[in-house]
C-alpha cells in the first residue's frame, strides 16, 4: 500500500497496489453517558461503554438532585459501523488480499467491499457526502458510491494520479502527471431528463465540463454519437446502457491537443414495451351495386399499424388507413388489406394481411 486510509462514518478507506479501493468497517469504544440506548445503564459520572452491536444509539443522561430531576437526550449520538477483530490490520498485494489479525492470514467478511481498476492506486481517497474520490495510475479520477461500491462516473486524465483529491463546494481538484491541476464538477450530468423509462426514450445531456472545451462528443452507448455540448438523444430500444462524454481542446501554451473523458456506466435503463399483435381487419361500404361502384373502405385493425396497404382487386393499390376507390367496371373482386409496424422491442419489421374473397360485387348497368 502507498496510499494513506481516509475515515468516514466508521468505515476505513484504503487504496492498494493491487488496483482495488477497500470499504473496510471497524471496531469502536466510546466515551459516554449513562443511558446508551442499547439496554445498558451506569450510575458513573464519566462512564467508558462499549457498543458490540453496529447500529444507531440513542444517548440519554438523567441527573436527580434536591430540586428535581432532568433528562437530556441525543438521538442518534452514536454510530457503531460493523466491526473487526480486536487488533486487526488488513493487507492487499498483487497476490492476494483479506483481513489479518495477530493469529495469522484469514479471509473475512468484514470487507464491505472493493473497487477494482486497471493499475494501482497510490492516491488516498477523499470522503464526501456519500462519495469516495481518488486516483489510479491508470490516470482516472474515480466517484465511488461509499455504501455500494458502485462507481458514480470518472474522469480521465493524461497521465498517472498520485496525488490525494480536495473536495470543497461540489468541485474536485486533482493533479496528475500530465503537469495539470484539474478542477471537476460532476463531469456529466442530465438536467430535466428520465433516465429510466420505456422505449422508445428520449434524453437530454446537459455538459457541465470544465476547461473550456472547443470539442464535444456524446457517445450513447447504442452505436449513436452525437457533437455538441447539449443534446437530446432517442433511445429505441429496450437495454442498459453507458454514456461516454470524450472532450478536447487545442493547448495554445504546449500545442497539443488535450483531451478527458467522462464516463457513466449504466445510467440508462429502457424497458421492453408490451407488444399488442397486428391484426388486420376492414369493412366496406356498399359491398354490391352498378359501375361505376366508388366503396369506402374503413380499417379496423389492432396493434398500431404503422403502414397500410389495400389490393382492390383489380390491379390497384392505395395506401393509408380509410381510402375511397371506385371500381369502373364490372366483376367480382377480392379485396387485401396489408398492415406492418416496426418492433420496439427488437427493431425487426412486424406484419399482417387480411383477405376477403369476393368481397365486392360490380354489376353492368
Amino acid at each position: 500500500m502507498i496510499s494513506s486510509p481516509a475515515v468516514s462514518g466508521g468505515v476505513v478507506y484504503i487504496g492498494s497496489i493491487d488496483g482495488n479501493l477497500y470499504a473496510l468497517g471497524s471496531p469502536l469504544t466510546f466515551n459516554a453517558t449513562p443511558d446508551r440506548g442499547d439496554g445498558a445503564t451506569s450510575p458513573e459520572k464519566d462512564p467508558v461503554h462499549t457498543y458490540t452491536e453496529a447500529g444507531n444509539y440513542t444517548v440519554k443522561l438523567s441527573v436527580t438532585n434536591s430540586a428535581g430531576r432532568l433528562i437530556v437526550e441525543k438521538p442518534g449520538y452514536i454510530h457503531v459501523g460493523v466491526p473487526l477483530a480486536p487488533g486487526w490490520r488488513f493487507h492487499a498485494d498483487l497476490r492476494d488480499s483479506g483481513v489479518y489479525d495477530g493469529g495469522g492470514t484469514h479471509q473475512d467478511n468484514t470487507v464491505r467491499w472493493n473497487f477494482t481498476t486497471a493499475d494501482w492506486i497510490s492516491s488516498t481517497p477523499a470522503v464526501v457526502d456519500g462519495i469516495a474520490y481518488f486516483g489510479s495510475e491508470d490516470y482516472n479520477l474515480y466517484a465511488v458510491d461509499t455504501y455500494t461500491g458502485k462507481e458514480q462516473w470518472r474522469f480521465k486524465t493524461g497521465s498517472y494520479i498520485h496525488s490525494s483529491p480536495a473536495v470543497t463546494a461540489g468541485v474536485v481538484y486533482i493533479g496528475s502527471q500530465d503537469h495539470n491541476l484539474c478542477a471537476i464538477g460532476n463531469p456529466l450530468s442530465f438536467n430535466g431528463s428520465t433516465v429510466t423509462g420505456p422505449a422508445p426514450l428520449t434524453v437530454k445531456c446537459t455538459d457541465k465540463s470544465v476547461g473550456n472545451p472547443t470539442t464535444i462528443v456524446y457517445d450513447f452507448g447504442d452505436g449513436i454519437n452525437v457533437t455538441g455540448p447539449n443534446t437530446t438523444h432517442i433511445y429505441r430500444f429496450p437495454g442498459v446502457y453507458t454514456i461516454t462524454l470524450p472532450i478536447m481542446k487545442y493547448n495554445t501554451t504546449s500545442y497539443p491537443i488535450m483531451g478527458s473523458t467522462a464516463t457513466k456506466p449504466g445510467v440508462i435503463t429502457v424497458n421492453s414495451v408490451p407488444q399488442v399483435p397486428l391484426c388486420a381487419k376492414f369493412v366496406a361500404s356498399p359491398l354490391n351495386g352498378t359501375a361505376p361502384l366508388t366503396v369506402r373502405f374503413t380499417d379496423q385493425s389492432t396493434g398500431s399499424p404503422t403502414f397500410l396497404n389495400y389490393d382492390f382487386g383489380d390491379g390497384i393499390n392505395a395506401t393509408g388507413k380509410n381510402p375511397v376507390h371506385t371500381y369502373r367496371f364490372p366483376g367480382i373482386y377480392n379485396v387485401t388489406l396489408s398492415i406492418f409496424r416496426s418492433d420496439s422491442n427488437s427493431g425487426s419489421m412486424l406484419g399482417n394481411m387480411s383477405v376477403q374473397k369476393d368481397y365486392i360485387v360490380v354489376q353492368g348497368k
